[in-house]
């Protein structure tokens, strides 16, 4: 096509960034409507009878069910995608995703008779479950796309772009996800706010088979000039068998800085994420439709964060660089910490300051990019991707740990096919959001455990809890936290390199 001539690339980056966005937005699209579906708080017109009783047990595992189909599903889907590539898989698991999304209600409603049994596991539970986590199998196939993506259509100088656009996402998909979900709510009733996910999922899903391909040399319309600036620069390394040092790899002091930076951050964020609507809702009293409008600015804010730490964090030189990656992860861990004291000691309609507090609270955390993200890249090289999947197997539960690594060994893989520049970057961006499910899983049973009648004093206890982890977390990052390459992560270019400067350094005396 004429109008796409030299600019195809582009046309893939939207298209992956809309595909990506719906995916997680059908995730996050519970963490709104839940206070609709509880309190019957919807409009008249939707012809909704009863609320749905779900107890603080049941909304914490129906929030933790997603990650639960991220990490059952992760191996057979990373093998899926090694096998068939991106267009087959994604393509049908969005129309899974949008399918399972458009039978919520349905399952929300056929629950109901048996919602006060006994049992441990109500049929609700199981509905509601199934479908939950069904949208979480799409998401697992979610990070692993910002490497493809970014390995298979980003010229290498471009590569920059690519990643930080496509890692934007879960910020895109929390500003359409919170407004439209809300004005549902308000207007035609919370089910049709599940069923227009469902329709987008389905028209997207669509798109993706028609617009997308694997690899720019089969596009029909990608030219050869723009092919030839996709391809420049390729480095196909020679491929070996590298024996991975476990035992060096968990004895490193630097790396368990690393994984305990990880830890920390999910626990802010995920709460950020999962419990701020709630928090407006249920302990300050925001309508509905000014909580989906309140929780736009926190996600924009992190966004434009983003984009000014990735052109300018790599231009201050005026620190040693562990003191940048002590300092980074400072504003980042203890400044998210600090910012959410101030929620458990606000009273009703203090919303305006629970707006500033979440915002910059949030907008910390993009400053973790700079700190223990980069921290991991710096210490251990082309082994990044097996430290962060050692990473889950020390800080998930048992379940979830057995299923990630694959995903992000191939991630290494097609991203070592471009440059090593580009392995780092997938490396650090995927193990930033696995690493998060730690906090995706446990948060919600936190805040169901310490708050379970949203009460101002109920979550000062759960901003105070998250609050600690964070400096803890923070103390033993700065304390632990590396900026050169650990012994085991040379090269044996790197090796040679430094066996002559000592052989130099002895003959010279």
């Amino acid at each position: 096509m004429i109008l796409l001539a030299g600019y195809t690339r582009y046309l893939i980056l939207m298209l992956s960034v809309l595909c990506m966005t719906i995916v997680r937005s059908n995730e996050m699209l519970f963490n709104l409507t839940v206070i609709c579906m509880t309190d019957n708080n919807t409009s008249t017109r939707a012809n909704i009878s009863k609320p749905i009783m779900l107890s603080p047990d049941d909304n914490s595992i129906i929030f933790a069910s997603s990650v639960i189909g991220v990490a059952i599903f992760s191996l057979p889907v990373a093998h899926l995608l090694y096998r068939f590539g991106m267009r087959i898989i994604f393509t049908v698991l969005m129309f899974i995703s949008g399918l399972a999304t458009a039978v919520m209600p349905e399952a929300a409603h056929l629950g109901l008779p048996i919602i006060c049994h006994k049992a441990n596991w109500s049929i609700f539970r199981f509905g509601k479950l199934d479908n939950y986590t069904a949208t979480g199998l799409a998401l697992a196939t979610v990070m692993p796309m910002i490497g493809y993506i970014s390995s298979h259509w980003a010229p290498f100088s471009e590569l920059g772009l690519f990643v930080t656009v496509l890692s934007m996402t879960g910020q895109t998909a929390q500003m359409f996800t919170m407004p439209l979900a809300a004005h549902f709510c308000m207007t035609i009733g919370w089910p049709y706010a599940f069923y227009n996910h469902a329709l987008l999922s389905l028209f997207l899903a669509v798109a993706s088979v028609l617009l997308y391909r694997d690899s720019p040399a089969h596009h029909p319309f990608v030219s050869k000039e723009e092919y030839s600036k996709i391809t420049e620069g390729n480095k196909i390394r020679e491929g070996r068998d590298i024996a991975v040092p476990y035992r060096s790899i968990v004895s490193s002091a630097s790396v368990w800085a690393v994984w305990i930076a990880f830890f920390g951050n999910s626990f802010g964020f995920q709460f950020i994420v999962r419990c701020m609507p709630i928090y407006f809702n249920k302990v300050l009293g925001t309508s509905i439709g000014r909580t989906g409008l309140l929780a736009v600015v926190p996600p924009a804010s992190q966004l434009a964060v983003k984009l000014i730490l990735s052109v300018t964090a790599d231009h201050i030189n005026c620190f040693s660089k562990r003191l940048k990656l002590q300092i980074f992860n400072t504003l980042s861990m203890v400044g998210c910490g600090l910012w959410l004291l101030p929620l458990g000691f606000l009273k009703p309609k203090d919303d305006m300051a629970a707006l500033v507090c979440f915002t910059v609270s949030v907008s910390c955390v993009a400053f973790e990019a700079c700190g223990s993200m980069n921290s991991a890249t710096l210490i251990a090289g082309d082994f990044t991707q097996f430290v962060m999947a050692v990473a889950q197997v020390r800080v998930q539960f048992l379940i979830a740990s057995q299923h990630i690594v694959p995903t992000e060994t191939i991630l290494s893989q097609r991203c070592t096919r471009r440059c090593p520049e580009a392995q780092k970057d997938c490396n650090t961006k995927l193990a930033n959001n696995l690493l998060s499910t730690v906090g995706m899983l446990l948060v919600p049973f936190l805040v169901g455990w310490l708050a379970p009648n949203n009460t101002s004093q109920e979550w000062n206890f759960v901003v105070l809890t998250i609050a600690a982890v964070h400096l803890l977390a923070n103390v033993a990052f700065c304390a632990l936290c590396n900026d050169k390459p650990e012994q085991w992560a040379l090269t044996d270019m790197d090796a040679s390199s430094s066996n002559q400067s000592r052989l130099e350094s002895v003959h010279k005396h």
